[in-house]
């Protein structure tokens, strides 16, 4: 009786050891198995806010390409017309597009490191067309078809106008340096010191561009 009693109580042990081994490997096989998910959901995480971040900056980039600007150039360039550039293009670059120069193109008429506005007309003149210029205007430099261009005019040429003296004509200069080319005649009233009733006086007599 006791052996039975023995042999019964032994083989339940065994029984109850077995039943423990197996839940503590299913347990194990468990953790191991939520750890393994786990790993793998934050490394997806995190690989989508690096997309996310990712397209940000690429949306950055596209924002900035898509602010563009039309030129209309013409003269001695070799194929004149209306050029779309990026926002902040210089004037060599829309000479680029344009094909270059041709061997006529008077260099002095134009300058090639010029920021390029939205709506700019841009003429480059010949040797002859240039030299025919200065025998008409004097030593002064932007002139256009007998009035003063606004943004080629020196010193000497903006002080050719009714009115505009050595103070009035650097301010007029440090305007066009600081804010880019004029766009319009009208845009000269932005400068400290002409007024409504100073520009219908000299209306007549400037242009840009």
């Amino acid at each position: 009786m006791l052996k039975r009693d023995f042999w019964k109580d032994h083989k339940m042990k065994k029984i109850t050891a077995s039943v423990f081994l197996l839940a503590v490997f299913l347990l194990l096989s468990l953790i191991g198995s939520g750890q393994e998910i786990t790993y793998e959901n934050a490394e997806d995480v995190t690989g989508s806010s690096k997309e996310v971040v990712k397209q940000g900056l690429n949306q950055e980039e596209n924002d900035e390409r898509s602010e563009t600007i039309f030129v209309d150039i013409s003269g001695c360039v070799a194929h004149p017309g209306v050029y779309q550039l990026p926002s902040g293009s210089r004037l060599f670059e829309v000479l680029d597009l344009a094909g270059g120069l041709t061997e006529e193109a008077d260099l002095r008429s134009i300058n090639r490191a010029s920021v390029l506005v939205d709506e700019q007309v841009i003429v480059v003149l010949s040797v002859e067309e240039y030299e025919k210029q200065q025998a008409a205007f004097g030593d002064g430099v932007g002139y256009i078809d007998g009035k003063v261009d606004l943004n080629l005019a020196d010193s000497t040429a903006l002080e050719s106008l009714s009115g505009v003296g050595p103070s009035t004509a650097e301010r007029i200069i440090d305007y066009r340096t600081t804010n880019g080319p004029f766009r319009r005649i009208e845009d000269l009233m932005n400068v400290d010191g002409i007024g409504e009733k100073t520009f219908q006086k000299l209306k007549n007599h400037i242009c840009v561009r």
